[in-house]
């Protein structure tokens, strides 16, 4: 699958709108500003890690102290 895909893919999935910001950037300035490709594809790179560790990170369990601050009256 294609890296682009996936990466837009993912950021509607998980509703991570800068990132999905930060992919249509980074695509315009290729296609319209003359921006290198080769520092387009780092950017790229380094976009893909920061969405999978955001999802990651989205989709570990609360903690019980998240717990508690989310919801007050219900003991853990």
């Amino acid at each position: 699958m294609n890296i682009i895909h996936e990466i837009l893919k993912d950021c509607n999935q998980h509703n991570l709108t800068d990132h999905r910001d930060t992919l249509c950037n980074i695509l315009e300035s290729v296609l319209y500003f003359e921006a290198l490709p080769s520092k387009a594809r780092n950017q790229l790179d380094d976009l893909w890690a920061e969405v999978y560790n955001e999802i990651e990170d989205l989709l570990e369990p609360p903690t019980e102290e998240e717990l508690k601050l989310l919801h007050p009256n219900f003991d853990v």
